[in-house]
C-alpha cells in the first residue's frame, strides 16, 4: 500500500566500555529502509550491560507525509542516541521519538545537538532530547564555580544564564555570560573542594528547528548535575550550571517540559538559558524554565543557584539596520538579521516606498532590495532619507527601526582631505594641516584633471565652485577660507 525509499544505511559506532548506557553513537544519522525489532545489547566491563541506542524505521506511504521513528518499545529503558553532527531531514518528512528513545550529545561536544526537523517533529510519552551533564565539566567553562580555598572549603556552584550559588564558607559562584535571545554555550563546570572533592558538569547545548509543528508530550532538558548530597559541606565540589535551549517551530503544542536547570548541592548552580520562537504555542508556560538549583539547607538565599528567565518570542529581528554618513558616490549599506519561524522574505523601502533592484533615475544603483543586506552604490543628494525593511515570517511581518542615511558635505571649501583621507568629496569636517598638505601638494601639480584637490573656486555664478583649473583665484580662496576654519 505504499513505496520504500531506498537510502543509505544507518551507520553505527559503538562506544568504548562504560557501565552507563550511553552505547551507541551515531556518526551520520540517515534514515534506513532496514528495521530492527529487537535490542541493540553493549556489555561494560564494570556492572553488567546497557541498552544501545533505538535503530530508526523509515516509512513513505503514497499521499502521505513520510515518518522516520525512533522507539525504543518501553519507556522504562532508555537507549541512547549521541549525536556528533547536526541531523536535516527533509520537507515531507515527519519524526517521531517515543518510548524510550533518547537522543543527545557527547560530553563538552560544541555545538552541541543541533536538530533541524523541516516538517513536524512528535517528542511522544517516554521521548527524551537530553544533554542533561553534557556541558563543561567539573571546574571548566566560562563561568565555572570558584575553587575552594583553605578558608572557603568547599566548592560553589557553576552560573550561565543565572549567577552561581556561594560555597557555604564563601566561595563565589560562577558568573553568568552568553545570550538570552540566542543561546549557544555550554553549562558551566562546579568548583572544586579545597580537599579535592570534584564539582560536577553544566548541561549541554540543544538547537532545535520544526518547519512544522512541535508536539511535546516526553521532554527536551540541558540541565547541570546535581551533587548527590549535602553532607559534608568542606569536602564537596560544586553543582554545573544549566545549559542551552534555542527552539524555533511553527507551534508548540503539548504538556511536556522544557528545561536547563542548574545543579542542586550544598552551592546551587545558577541556571541555563532559554530561548522558544513560535508563532503559536500552547504548551503551558509554566513548563518551560531555567531555574537555579538549591543549595546549603534548600533556600534562596547565597547558597542557591540563580534562575534565568526564559526567552518566549513569535519572532525577532536581532539586528537592526543603523543611520549612517556616507561620502557622494560612495556605497551606502543597510543589514537586517532575524530569528524565528521561518521562511523569511525581506522588502526594503525608502520613506516607506518599497524599493526594487536596478538603477535609480539619479544614477544610484540598488541592490538587495528583496535581502537581509541593501546596497545603495553611487549615492546622491537624492537618495538622503530615511530606510527601513519590512521583514515576513511564518508568524507575520515585521518592521525594522528606521536609519537615515545622510551625505556628509566639506565644512568649508578649505575641507580639501575626506574622512577616508582622500578628495573633499565627503570633507571630514576640520579644517587642518592634512587640508594645508593635500592643497599645496595638488596647487603644485597645477591640473585639475591630474589632482583636482586644489581646484575649489573661479566657478559658478559666485566663483564659489570649482571651474576646472588651478590657479590664484583656488589659492586666495583657500586661504581666507583656511584662516577662518570649519
Amino acid at each position: 500500500r505504499g513505496e520504500t525509499r531506498p537510502l543509505s544505511p544507518l551507520k553505527l559506532t559503538p562506544l568504548p566500555p562504560s557501565p552507563v548506557a550511553c552505547n551507541v553513537q551515531l556518526q551520520g544519522l540517515v534514515p534506513s529502509t532496514d528495521s530492527h525489532s529487537g535490542w541493540y545489547r553493549k556489555w561494560g566491563q564494570v556492572t553488567g550491560y546497557g541498552n544501545g541506542g533505538p535503530g530508526s524505521v523509515y516509512r513513505s506511504l503514497a499521499g502521505q507525509n513520510a515518518t522516520l521513528i525512533y522507539d525504543n518499545l518501553n519507556s522504562n529503558i532508555v537507549g541512547t542516541n549521541q549525536l556528533v553532527q547536526a541531523i536535516e531531514t527533509p520537507a515531507g518528512v515527519d519524526v517521531f521519538i517515543r518510548n524510550g528513545a533518547r537522543f543527545t550529545h557527547p560530553a563538552g561536544h560544541v555545538p552541541g545537538l543541533v536538530f533541524n526537523v523541516r516538517g513536524d517533529l512528535t517528542i511522544g510519552d517516554g521521548g527524551l532530547i537530553d544533554v542533561n551533564g553534557c556541558g563543561f565539566p567539573g571546574g571548566q567553562g566560562w563561568g565555572r564555580g570558584s575553587n575552594g580555598t583553605q578558608q572557603t572549603l568547599g566548592g560553589a556552584g557553576g552560573g550561565y544564564g543565572g549567577l552561581g550559588g556561594a560555597s557555604l564558607n564563601g566561595a563565589p559562584g560562577g558568573n553568568p555570560y552568553g545570550s538570552d535571545m540566542q543561546p549557544t554555550d555550554l553549562g558551566s563546570g562546579g568548583g572544586t573542594s579545597f580537599v579535592g572533592g570534584l564539582g560536577t558538569s553544566g548541561g549541554g547545548a540543544i538547537r532545535l528547528s520544526v518547519g512544522g509543528i512541535l508536539t511535546l508530550s516526553g521532554s527536551i532538558t540541558a540541565n547541570g548535575t546535581s551533587i548527590s548530597s549535602c553532607g559534608n559541606t568542606q569536602t564537596q565540589g560544586g553543582p554545573g550550571s544549566g545549559g542551552s535551549v534555542w527552539i524555533t517551530a511553527g507551534s508548540i503544542v503539548g504538556n511536556g517540559t522544557i528545561s536547563a536547570a542548574g545543579g542542586s548541592g550544598c552551592a546551587g548552580a545558577g541556571g541555563g538559558r532559554v530561548a522558544v520562537y513560535s508563532c503559536a504555542r500552547t504548551l503551558p508556560a509554566s513548563h518551560i524554565s531555567s531555574l537555579g538549583g538549591t543549595g546549603y539547607f534548600g533556600g534562596t538565599g547565597p547558597y542557591a543557584g540563580n534562575a534565568n528567565p526564559v526567552y518566549l518570542e513569535t519572532a525577532l529581528i536581532t539586528q537592526q539596520p543603523i543611520s549612517t554618513v556616507s561620502c557622494e558616490l560612495a556605497d551606502a549599506v543597510f543589514d537586517v538579521a532575524v530569528i524565528g519561524p521561518g521562511p523569511y522574505t525581506y522588502q526594503w523601502r525608502k520613506g516607506a516606498v518599497p524599493l526594487s533592484d536596478g538603477p535609480t533615475a539619479t544614477g544610484t544603483l540598488i541592490i538587495g532590495a528583496a535581502s537581509p543586506r541593501l546596497t545603495l552604490r553611487g549615492i546622491t543628494a537624492a537618495d538622503e532619507g530615511s530606510y527601513d525593511c519590512i521583514v515576513s515570517t511564518a508568524c507575520g511581518g515585521i518592521p525594522s527601526t528606521v536609519a537615515t542615511l545622510l551625505l556628509s558635505r566639506p565644512c568649508s571649501v578649505a575641507d580639501v582631505v575626506g574622512t577616508d583621507g582622500g578628495p573633499r568629496v565627503c570633507g571630514d569636517s576640520t579644517v587642518d594641516g592634512a587640508d594645508f598638505i593635500a592643497f599645496i601638494n595638488s596647487f603644485s601639480v597645477g591640473d585639475a584633471t591630474i589632482d583636482p584637490i586644489a581646484d575649489i573656486a573661479g566657478g559658478g555664478e559666485t566663483g564659489e565652485l570649482p571651474d576646472g583649473t588651478i590657479d590664484g583665484t583656488d589659492f586666495i580662496a583657500f586661504i581666507n577660507a583656511f584662516a577662518i576654519g570649519c
